[in-house]
């Protein structure tokens, strides 16, 4: 049996004897290759470790599925982050580690597979640079940019440069002020800004219902930043660039692809901790028993 991230091995599963937690497997990941692309990396420090945004960490957990030839189930989220590191007789970087997986109800194999919804360029919707005005906490923006900015100077109590970035109208200069924050902290950041521009983009779409249902029409794929210049919020790589058709080979993270993922589930009131369809879809794609 596999571990996947949707479609993509990230290790094996094999079930362990109890008759307490029968549903309890020992996990392999897969030692990663010096070419590992950053969002592969992503998934496995998501997985053993919690230092990364919540919102990155759903967003991750969603994909997460056991499978083999005859059906797949959910990776129970309560298990992760997996703490517990045990060395390989090869040598690798792998761990060995029990996680227990829900047999309650089994899907079809490689029922969980992933699709891309891409976007870059400052005239697209999605993008934080996007013109569009909004409101929140009695600030007006006028693009996502400027609150993230704003956030970021308000984060680490920079008032006059906040200040600057509320009387800017240019995206550019927007993030500009915002590499001039004191006092900034790279580590506090790497968890707040997620959440920052979570809330942002919140405001934008709720406000905008014009823009609101271009976000909505991308249900059932994951969004994707084809940004060839930002290797964190987008994948690093046009969208016509080969590499960008598969997350292995990505040279990105797509935090504002995860955002506007995560953001578009909670809009579409979608409850469900796997995959894009809702708790009340999900019983239909299940493999019943034979009797």
């Amino acid at each position: 049996m596999e571990l996947k991230y949707y479609q993509y091995r990230l290790g094996t599963a094999q079930r362990l004897p109890s008759e307490r937690h029968p549903n309890r497997y020992a996990i392999a990941l897969d030692a990663p290759g010096a070419d590992a692309s950053p969002f592969v990396e992503q998934i496995l420090r998501c997985i053993t470790s919690d230092q990364l945004s919540p919102i990155i960490r759903k967003h991750i957990y969603r994909g997460l599925q056991l499978g083999d030839a005859d059906s797949s189930r959910w990776v129970a989220v309560a298990e992760l982050p997996l703490r517990k590191f045990e060395a390989q007789n090869d040598g690798s970087r792998s761990q060995a580690l029990d996680l227990s997986a829900e047999e309650a109800a089994k899907y079809p194999p490689n029922f969980l597979t992933e699709s891309y919804s891409y976007f870059w360029r400052s005239v697209h919707p999605f993008s934080q640079w996007h013109k569009c005005n909004f409101t929140a906490d009695g600030q007006a923006f006028n693009c996502a940019e400027q609150y993230m900015m704003y956030g970021k100077a308000t984060l680490f109590s920079d008032a006059e440069v906040a200040e600057k970035i509320l009387r800017s109208t240019n995206p550019r200069e927007q993030k500009q002020l915002g590499r001039e924050v004191k006092g900034f902290d790279p580590q506090v950041w790497t968890q707040e800004a997620p959440a920052i521009v979570y809330q942002a983009n919140k405001e934008k779409f709720q406000q905008n219902p014009e823009l609101l249902q271009h976000l909505l029409d991308t249900r059932g794929k994951t969004i994707v930043e084809a940004s060839p210049d930002d290797n964190i919020w987008g994948i690093g790589l046009a969208e016509e660039h080969p590499g960008a058709k598969s997350l292995t080979t990505w040279e990105g993270t797509n935090w504002l692809g995860i955002v506007l993922t995560e953001l578009r589930e909670e809009l579409l009131g979608n409850d469900s901790e796997h995959g894009y369809l809702g708790q009340a879809e999900l019983p239909a794609q299940t493999i019943h028993p034979q009797p």
